[in-house]
């Protein structure tokens, strides 16, 4: 008893003394967002342009966001009657960022994809294309700010 108790005590100092640090992300308040320059699908870029107002703009630096957008629409599955029954989509974001007082150009690229189904009535189809293409512009919009995170941490 006193031999398995010593093993999870040593077990326990040595892991919290590991020298991990939780990431400071507050340097993101730091910049402000002055300007998003958009190219590709508009109704992306509506919606993702939306979706980066987010940043705060109190912050006393600088940062442009040029997004370049691809949509491709693809039949993902037919049936025995060659009829089409799934379509899937896929998104390709293209980011560049400017920080304007260090004068630093940086760039990822972002690639999303879904499938959705078709109906029998195209309203319905319609709206699961929307759907789908919403909730994947909601993912990017969460990638691109994690990723801009961890290039602005870098920096």
């Amino acid at each position: 008893m006193k031999l398995k108790t010593f093993i999870i005590l040593f077990f326990a100092i040595i892991l919290t003394g590991c020298g991990f640090k939780a990431v400071n992300q507050n340097y993101l308040n730091d910049y402000k967002l002055t300007e998003i320059n958009i190219a590709g699908d508009n109704r992306i870029a509506y919606l993702l342009k939306n979706k980066l107002k987010i940043f705060k703009q109190n912050g006393s630096k600088d940062l442009k966001i040029d997004l370049t957008i691809n949509k491709i629409k693809n039949i993902n599955e037919k049936n025995i009657q060659n009829q089409i029954t799934k379509y899937e989509i896929i998104i390709n974001a293209n980011v560049k960022f400017y920080i304007v007082e260090k004068n630093l150009i940086d760039s990822f690229t972002i690639n999303k994809s879904g499938v959705y189904n078709v109906n029998d009535r195209y309203s319905e189809t319609v709206n699961n294309e929307k759907r789908l293409v919403k909730d994947l512009v909601n993912n990017i919009s969460d990638q691109i700010s994690k990723d801009l995170r961890i290039k602005l941490n870098d920096i």
